[in-house]
């Protein structure tokens, strides 16, 4: 089928409605400037090599909430499918997380329970207990099922991440964010932090993991592909979009002990282990 334009007719059509030959290049030399118009320079989110245009996010540029638990429960089967760019990022949070000497694990956005399998089968002390908090019930159910084997270790709740957390102070030694701070606006991205701090005890460990710009070449281009479409259409990447981790941590608060770059099929994920100070 033909791409259709906002009249119903197909674009091929629309163009030959133009006047002229002269009015078609007029047109196209028009739209060309207006969109140079809307490009900027960006130290944050450059294009390939060093300039970038509007599409391109800002922290600010997010689903709202109920459009993201929408979307969530509409996409919980499919979410272990992220995998292919997921993993290798989460390979590096697990082995920096310090984990077989962690005694209280607090996950925030868990998800369908995949990396808590992981834990709790392979990592955590037998002793250790994991909390895992969600907004999307659909994802708290498959996770259930998931964890089911490891009994009163693994518990589970809905909650929602840009409020206070159900959980008292001090409380936990691992903090989990994985592929949550880049769904969240800056200033919750900012509080989400701030209740980390609350809830992990002193020398506690912060471990994030989200969408970040590639550095270069294919990487870098991915992630650029991967912003313009977020810009433009937040929900067709469920909201996802690259950030930078450290910039929202002050290093009054924290100690960040480790930060990684991983760019499986050229989409690049950053990974941050911070000190609780």
């Amino acid at each position: 089928m033909p791409h259709m334009g906002s009249r119903g007719e197909p674009f091929g059509a629309l163009a030959l409605r133009a006047h002229s030959r002269g009015d078609v290049k007029r047109r196209a030399i028009a739209g060309a400037n207006a969109w140079r118009c809307k490009c900027r320079y960006s130290a944050e989110f450059p294009a390939p090599d060093r300039w970038s245009c509007n599409p391109l996010p800002t922290l600010d540029r997010t689903l709202s909430k109920q459009a993201a638990r929408h979307y969530y429960e509409r996409f919980a089967d499919k979410q272990d499918q992220q995998g292919w760019y997921e993993d290798a990022a989460l390979d590096r949070l697990i082995a920096g997380g310090g984990f077989g000497r962690a005694r209280a694990v607090l996950e925030v956005g868990c998800g369908t329970g995949r990396l808590a399998e992981q834990l709790l089968a392979r990592h955590l002390p037998l002793d250790a207990r994991y909390l895992g908090l969600d907004i999307s019930q659909a994802m708290l159910t498959l996770a259930a099922g998931r964890l089911a084997s490891h009994g009163r270790a693994a518990n589970l709740a809905l909650a929602d991440a840009t409020v206070s957390l159900p959980v008292a102070d001090r409380s936990f030694d691992r903090f989990i964010a994985a592929y949550l701070l880049d769904l969240l606006p800056r200033s919750q991205a900012l509080d989400l932090i701030g209740e980390a701090r609350r809830v992990l005890v002193p020398d506690g460990l912060l471990c994030l993991a989200s969408l970040t710009r590639g550095s270069g070449g294919v990487a870098g281009l991915g992630s650029w592909i991967w912003a313009g479409v977020q810009r433009l259409a937040p929900q067709w990447v469920g909201g996802c979009r690259p950030v930078q981790l450290t910039g929202l941590l002050d290093a009054r608060d924290w100690d960040v002990r480790s930060r990684e770059t991983v760019s499986p099929w050229s989409v690049a994920s950053e990974i941050v282990i911070a000190r609780r100070r």
